[in-house]
Formats: structure tokens, sequence, C-alpha cells
């Protein structure tokens, strides 16, 4: 999701810092900015992460900027991160899934990032927007070693994690609680898109029915590349005995209305037949 972060205005002046992102793109025609803020008039005073069109991380910050060599605008998930311990943009240190990336190209500046209002996700105050999808992304207010950012590529389980601290901050969470008691223990509301403090039990449902003789079966997930979880349709004739559904036709697509969503659509022939009457649930696992 694309858009202001309210109440943050980024990490102002010379500060060191580490910025890191789960990233896919293909996208080979424009520069894509994956967070940035500050001012474009003065010198240093720009702070945009972005991919360039060669697919290269690229640190701008005005007169001056720091690119790597990894290409990553293969349409596949990459972890980017940048770790800046202060003074010269070109002290900074780029990496790539968890590696040192050279850097290809550099241009000196003084960084002096400068207060314009609140830090932009998916853009920057030239308005470049990054094309494909941005997850997991981190600030963080010093310079992280290598091991660190080693250790975040590396980690499992993040999503959940991150899911969880939104709602319930350091606290231990119970994912098999019904918090809002809609029906919905905290795990299905994480896999489909629910709100652990808001009764939304529409919104954590399968729905199926036979069309034209035909099984069609619609539910929404997490986008794909961005969650640790299996999600799996089982089909009963007797609610005891659950098999995995048969391969169908399927497809996704972007559920626009939930952010880092998808809506899932099966259709296939009815797999005991016309005239039995079936079950069908989603299973869902870490």
């Amino acid at each position: 999701q694309r858009g202001i972060v309210s109440g943050w205005n980024g990490i102002l002046g010379a500060a060191p810092r580490t910025q890191a992102a789960w990233i896919r793109t293909a996208n080979t025609n424009s520069t894509g900015a994956i967070a940035g803020w500050g001012t474009l008039s003065d010198a240093g005073g720009k702070w945009s992460f972005t991919i360039n069109s060669s697919g290269r991380i690229r640190q701008e910050v005005a007169s001056g900027f720091l690119i790597g060599t990894a290409v990553v605008n293969d349409g596949q998930w990459h972890h980017v991160a940048l770790a800046f311990p202060g003074g010269d943009i070109t002290n900074a240190a780029l990496y790539v899934d968890g590696q040192p990336d050279p850097p290809s190209s550099v241009d000196a500046q003084a960084v002096d990032t400068r207060d314009n209002g609140p830090a932009m996700v998916g853009v920057d105050n030239q308005n470049r927007y990054f094309r494909g999808a941005i997850d997991e992304l981190r600030f963080y207010d010093r310079a992280l070693s290598h091991t660190e950012i080693l250790g975040i590529y590396q980690a499992t389980n993040q999503a959940m994690g991150a899911w969880a601290r939104r709602y319930f901050g350091n606290a231990t969470v119970d994912w098999n609680a019904d918090d809002d008691h809609d029906g919905g223990k905290l795990l299905l509301e994480y896999a489909m898109g629910g709100q652990p403090w808001i009764a939304d039990a529409g919104r954590l449902s399968i729905q199926s029915d036979i069309q034209t003789d035909r099984l069609h079966i619609r539910y929404p997930r997490r986008a794909d590349g961005t969650h640790e979880l299996a999600y799996t349709v089982q089909v009963s004739a007797d609610l005891a005995t659950w098999s995995t559904l048969p391969p169908g036709d399927v497809s996704m697509a972007i559920d626009w209305d939930n952010p880092g969503f998808e809506t899932v659509e099966i259709e296939l022939d009815p797999p005991f037949g016309d005239d039995i009457k079936f079950f069908v649930r989603l299973h869902i696992a870490m």
C-alpha cells in the first residue's frame, strides 16, 4: 500500500539509520521509490530509497547518490537494505538478499536530510511510484551490521510477527484466541484479512456454490510471497474424512479493498458427482 506515514517525518539530519524491505518488481521503465522523505532543493536534504530502471538499489540524497550492483527487477522477491552510519552517503553499505552489494556508482554528498512533512512509502516527493510489491519495510535509528541484516533476511514468520505487533504491541499473542468474539481465531483473522478487535465474520469465510454443473469456490488470502501460511481447500462427504480438493481452474485477483490480499477463485467438476451432498472448508496452517 502506497502513501503517507502519518505522524513520522523520517530520520533527519546526518543521523545514522538503516532501512530494509522485501520487494518484488519486474519494472524496467523507470525509477520507483520504496520510501522517501526530505527536500529536493537542499544539497543532501533528500532521502529517497529507490530501485532504478536498471533494477539496482539507488539511494538519493540530493546532489549525491549510491547505486548498487545486483539486479533485482527480475520479478522475484528480494531483500534489500541500506545501513548508513552518518556523514557522507558514500559511507553507506548496501545489501541484497542478506549479502553486501558493492556500489557500481557513487556521487559523494554529505547527508543532511531535511524535514519536509511525513515520510512516504511506495512513492517519493518526485511522484516516482514503485511498480511492484513491498513487504516488511523496516527503519532503524542506527546502522545495522552485516550480521544483523543477514539475520533479518533469514528470519521466519516475520509477517505474522509484524501483524501481531501492530495490534498487540509487545504482548504475547495467542493465535487460538477470539478477542472480538466473531468466531474467528487470530490465525484466521491474520490469514483472511480480518481485524482482531472488530467482529467481521463475513470476511472470514469461504464461498462455494454450483454454477452450470461446476463447483465454484472463492476466498481471500494474503498475496503470494508475503506470508508463511499454507492455504489448502478440502472437501468431505461426511464431515469425518477430509481430502484435498482436486486440481481445477484457478485464478487470482488483487483485492483493492484490502491491500496485501488477493481473491482466489477455483472452478472444477464436483468431486463427488452431481447428486451427492458434500462439504468444503479452507485449511490454514503455519
